[in-house]
């Protein structure tokens, strides 16, 4: 009979933990791949929300800010995001999600780095379709909660490649639901923005403006920035990881003539891929960095 009570009580202790962590994974983020990009499936098709009713296009309900007022990019430059999604005002929203990923038009391949700007509520997670590797951003568990009645919204910011590609298309998949612990009653609204090449300007010609240069010392762990100021110009130099971590944020001064700057990374720094990014008055230009 003692084995039989014990039995009993690890099964239940089974459901309840397995219960338990397919609970949190709906809060902590989205399913890999749940985007609605080509060859990408929803969070109705990944298990999660499988009763949740697919909306298409909603616009009125999932919107995507650029910061770029004509939707256009600059190769290179740095784009702020911004995903907002309303409940539907029949039924009240517990928790919002979100997904969003980018491709590529030509050929549906990731492109552009995101960067997140609000740790405490995104994050990037990654999926493979065949070769390809695509970067996502997703909430947390503190992103979910409505941020005013019925609504919530995400900001992060997105390095667009460091040459014209084209056209780019922006693909992301909001969640409204109604936080009943279950699979089933929730809203899922689908959706697509585009960006194109901006025609007039490329971050080649402003590296080459400003005459810019990045590289590493190894000697003083140091990351040098030399460039070429004609005129007064406001400066701010930022270093991300690739994950879109901040590892300096500099003040913003005001600036001419040649300069030559040095951010520190200390004997602890990590190696591999930075991203350093110099904004003279409003042009942002990014240059990759690998530090080994």
């Amino acid at each position: 009979m003692k084995n039989l009570i014990v039995i009993a009580s690890f099964l239940v202790c089974v459901f309840v933990c397995a219960s338990y962590t397919n609970h949190y994974k709906k809060t902590s983020g989205a399913h890999p791949g749940s985007t609605g990009a080509p060859l990408d499936q929803t969070c109705a098709q990944t298990g999660c929300h499988t009763d949740a009713q697919v909306i298409l296009n909603a616009v009125n309900n999932n919107t995507l800010i650029f910061s770029s007022v004509d939707s256009s990019y600059i190769p290179g430059a740095t784009y702020n995001i911004t995903v907002q999604v309303q409940g539907s005002a029949s039924s009240a929203t517990a928790k919002f999600g979100f997904e969003i990923g980018v491709l590529k038009d030509n050929d549906s391949l990731n492109i552009g780095t995101f960067n997140i700007t609000d740790i405490a509520r995104t994050q990037i997670i990654t999926h493979s379709i065949a070769t390809d590797l695509r970067y996502s951003v997703t909430h947390k568990t503190a992103g979910t909660p409505a941020t005013a009645t019925n609504f919530n919204s995400w900001v992060f910011s997105w390095t667009a490649p460091p040459v014209n590609e084209g056209n780019i298309t922006f693909w992301y998949a909001t969640n409204c639901t109604n936080n009943n612990g279950e699979e089933t009653g929730d809203r899922i609204y689908l959706h697509s923005f585009q960006i194109h090449p901006d025609p007039t300007a490329s971050v080649k010609e402003i590296s080459d403006e400003y005459e810019l240069k990045v590289f590493f010392d190894r000697e003083t762990n140091d990351i040098v920035i030399n460039y070429d100021l004609k005129g007064n110009r406001n400066v701010q130099i930022s270093v991300f990881d690739v994950a879109g971590k901040a590892i300096h944020n500099g003040t913003q001064v005001k600036q001419s003539g040649t300069q030559k700057q040095k951010i520190t990374l200390g004997s602890n720094y990590a190696k591999g891929t930075y991203l350093v990014q110099l904004q003279i008055n409003d042009q942002k230009v990014t240059k990759k960095l690998i530090v080994n």
